[in-house]
């Protein structure tokens, strides 16, 4: 718990020192966001130019954090960071590194609009590829998910795993990206998201040796030790406390925005971390307030041109997607969506955590 202790302080306190300095460099290069002109009018006269890429604050907040205090741990105890840790740290970093070609093409051609649609998904399929063979031939995960009921239910995909893994990282990726449309709204949810799977990680790690007989009881043979689980904690408080640091300036009214390269990062954190965990349909109630963003979209998406071809005339569901959005037309102000979203989120999360204690 010290070791965790220590690499959240460490994380946040980075990211507010640096905060200043990296918002004065993003000022100085002129690397402001460009509203997108389909968005809420209201944005393009208290958010356009904004300094964005502050996802960069959070990934060095996290990375100096997780790999001091691993250094420390191995000088400490002989036990430092893991191949189970590293891989996640990896997968962050690769979707780190669409979010910020992404978010350069933006700044570059001046507009809200930066790599195509399809260019992510080839990219993110790259990226499945690396999480794919490093969780067979490193990591000798299983090619088996667990269906998370009262009594956990194990189904074995073979190669259709693969085709699982693909969705959880591009749909956790995207889901997050879309809720990063409020000030402070994506990093406190999903703060509140990977509190749960924190959670999951320190019990594991202090059950100790009795972890491999808790998971293997379901038949899923994870192995997954108590230095790798607590390895794995370390990484989300390194994260965790990131994210508080940046959150000291991206609160409203938002001084910086962590662009794409934070919304993919911490989209492809919290797959990586479902993948070694486990938990990968779990995660589906445990940021399940992505979900609910990702289907604001395509409900929003399918009510529109099922209403245009039926009837002729387009009809929306809500009044903008995602559907934060709508509830900023409806007049909530961003201070109370933000906070009602978290106390949504803070549900999901708690209920995903409940369910695979009672499983487990």
């Amino acid at each position: 718990m010290t070791r965790m202790l220590f690499a959240g302080v460490l994380a946040a306190m980075i990211v507010i020192a640096l905060g200043p300095i990296f918002i004065r460099w993003a000022r100085r290069n002129e690397f402001g966001q460009n509203v997108r002109a389909d968005g809420p009018e209201a944005h393009v006269a208290t958010k356009s130019g904004t300094p964005t890429m502050g996802g960069l604050l959070i990934l060095l907040g996290m990375s100096v954090s997780y790999w001091v205090t691993g250094f420390v741990g191995h000088r400490a105890s002989g036990h430092a960071i893991t191949e189970f840790g590293l891989m996640v740290w990896i997968t962050t970093m690769l979707c780190a590194a669409i979010g910020l070609w992404d978010d350069w093409m933006k700044v570059a051609n001046r507009r809200s609009l930066g790599i195509s649609g399809k260019m992510k998904l080839l990219l993110m399929g790259a990226i499945t590829a690396f999480m794919g063979w490093a969780s067979v031939n490193w990591l000798h995960l299983p090619l088996t998910i667990e269906i998370p009921f009262r009594n956990a239910i194990d189904v074995n995909l073979g190669w259709g795993w693969f085709i699982l893994l693909f969705f959880v990282l591009a749909g956790t990726s995207n889901t997050v990206n879309l809720a990063d449309g409020l000030d402070g709204l994506a990093a406190t949810t999903v703060l509140i998201s990977l509190t749960g799977i924190t959670a999951i990680a320190v019990i594991i790690w202090d059950r100790g040796d009795k972890a491999e007989r808790v998971l293997n009881s379901i038949s899923v043979l994870q192995p997954l030790d108590r230095w790798a689980a607590l390895d794995i904690a370390v990484f989300c408080a390194a994260m965790g406390g990131a994210l508080v640091g940046f959150l000291w300036w991206n609160a409203f009214p938002a001084k910086v925005f962590m662009g794409d390269t934070g919304s993919l990062a911490l989209g492809g954190a919290l797959a990586g971390l479902a993948v070694v965990l486990k938990i990968e349909l779990l995660l589906v109630i445990i940021a399940g307030l992505f979900v609910v963003e990702g289907l604001s979209v395509m409900l929003q998406s399918s009510v529109f041109k099922i209403s245009r071809r039926l009837t002729g005339t387009p009809h929306r569901l809500f009044l903008m997607a995602p559907i934060h959005h709508h509830f900023e037309l409806k007049h909530w102000s961003e201070t109370q969506i933000m906070i009602r979203f978290a106390i949504v989120a803070t549900l999901f999360s708690a209920t995903g955590f409940t369910i695979w204690f009672r499983m487990h």
